[in-house]
C-alpha cells in the first residue's frame, strides 16, 4: 500500500503540473457512478489488506480518434510487487480472439447503406468476482489537491487495461448477443461485423438496416450492454448528424477502424496522420505530416529527417484493407530500406 500511495502522489503531482488534475477527477467520478470504483469502508481495510489483495497503478491516456472516450483512465494491470509479480501476469489468458477488423470492414463496405455502433462503456458494466477486484485496488484521496482524505477503491467491473477485457466481451456476444437476436442478419453484425466493442456492416435495403438496428439496440438493452450510438450517413438518416451533434462541421466524420467516414458525402479515407514526434500517452507531438504547408518543407526541415523519423512514419501507414495507402507505404519501405545504406 505504502508504494500505490507513493505512485499515487507521484501522478498526482504530474497532473497538476499538466493541469489535468480535474479531468483525471472527472474520469474517476464517471467510474463511480457506473460502479466500476467502490470505496472499501475504512473499517474494512485492515482485513482486506491481511488477505489477498493487489494494487493497480493508474495512468491517464488520450486517443485522438475516439468520438466519445479521448480520455481514459487506464488501470494498469503490469503493476509489479516487491517480488516482481502482477495481475498481469497472473491473469493468463489465451490468445484473444476479439473479432476480424479486416471483415468487419468488408462487410461495412459491401452494400450502399453502412452500419457502425459500438457499446457504451462496455469493459465497465461487466462485473467480476470479488477475489477479482479485490487484486485490481486503487488509492486516491478525497481531496487530491492536498492530499487529504486517503481512499481505497475496489474495481467490481472490468476495466481499460485488463487483459482479458476484449476475449471476454466475446464471448458475451457468442453466447448471449447472438442467440437472443431476432434477425439471422442481426447475428452476422455481432459475430462478423464486431470487433472487440465496435460494430460494423452493410444493408442492401434501407428497410434492412432499419430492422438490423432496431434488433440490435433490443438486444443490448436487455443485458444492460446499450450501444452508445449508431452511426450512418445522411441519406440513411436525414436526423443523423443532428443527433450527434455534428450538423456545423463541414465534413462530418465518424472514425473506426482506422478510416474516416464521412457521413455527409458517405465517403471513407485512411484515417491518417503522420507524427513526425513521437506520441506521448496518446497526445501527438507538435508536428503532424498532414497538416504542413508547402513552405514548411525547407532545406533544414528536410535534413532534419532521419531514419528514425522514416520508421516512424512507415509504421504509422495503416491500411488494414490495402486499399488506400498502398504506393505511400511501398515508398516509405523503399526509403526506410535506402536510408540503412548510407553511412
Amino acid at each position: 500500500m505504502k508504494a500505490a500511495t507513493s505512485r499515487t502522489d507521484m501522478i498526482i503531482s504530474r497532473l497538476i503540473k499538466k493541469d489535468q488534475l480535474k479531468q483525471f477527477q472527472e474520469e474517476i467520478d464517471k467510474k463511480i457512478a457506473i460502479g466500476c470504483l467502490e470505496q472499501i469502508p475504512e473499517e474494512e481495510i485492515e482485513t482486506l489488506l491481511k488477505g489477498v489483495h493487489h494494487f493497480c497503478y493508474l495512468q491517464l491516456v488520450f486517443s485522438e480518434n475516439s468520438e466519445s472516450t479521448s480520455t481514459r483512465m487506464i488501470n494498469n494491470t503490469l503493476t509489479g510487487t516487491p517480488g516482481g509479480t502482477s495481475y498481469s501476469i497472473e491473469n493468463k489468458v489465451p490468445v484473444s480472439e476479439i473479432g476480424d477488423s479486416h471483415e468487419s470492414l468488408l462487410n461495412f463496405l459491401l452494400y450502399r447503406y453502412g452500419y457502425s455502433s459500438d457499446i457504451s462503456k462496455c469493459y465497465l458494466r461487466v462485473l467480476v468476482d470479488s477475489l477479482t477486484a479485490n487484486l485490481r485496488l486503487m488509492v486516491w484521496y478525497k481531496n487530491p489537491l492536498k492530499r487529504e482524505g486517503l481512499i481505497i477503491y475496489r474495481r467490481n467491473t472490468m476495466d481499460f487495461g485488463d487483459a482479458a477485457s476484449a476475449l471476454i466481451v466475446r464471448i458475451i456476444q457468442k453466447k448471449f448477443l447472438s442467440p437472443k437476436a431476432k434477425l439471422e442478419a442481426t447475428r452476422h453484425t455481432i459475430l462478423a461485423g464486431g470487433y472487440a466493442d465496435n460494430y460494423s456492416d452493410s444493408f442492401e435495403s434501407l428497410g434492412e438496416y432499419k430492422a438490423v438496428s432496431k434488433d440490435m439496440n433490443e438486444v443490448h438493452d436487455e443485458i444492460g450492454l446499450p450501444l452508445k450510438a449508431t452511426y450512418c450517413d445522411i441519406k440513411t438518416d436525414p436526423e443523423i448528424l443532428k443527433k450527434l451533434g455534428k450538423e456545423d462541421e463541414e465534413a462530418p466524420c465518424y472514425n473506426f477502424l482506422g478510416i474516416a467516414w464521412n457521413l455527409r458525402e458517405n465517403t471513407v479515407l485512411p484515417n491518417t496522420y503522420f507524427n513526425l514526434c513521437k506520441k506521448l500517452k496518446g497526445q501527438s507531438g507538435e508536428k503532424k505530416l498532414m497538416d504542413m504547408q508547402p513552405e514548411d518543407f525547407t532545406e533544414s526541415f528536410l535534413a532534419g529527417i532521419t531514419r528514425r523519423v522514416l520508421s516512424r512514419l512507415a509504421a504509422q501507414a495503416y491500411d488494414r484493407l490495402g486499399l488506400f495507402l498502398g504506393p505511400i507505404i511501398s515508398g516509405l519501405k523503399i526509403l526506410v530500406s535506402r536510408s540503412t545504406e548510407l553511412s
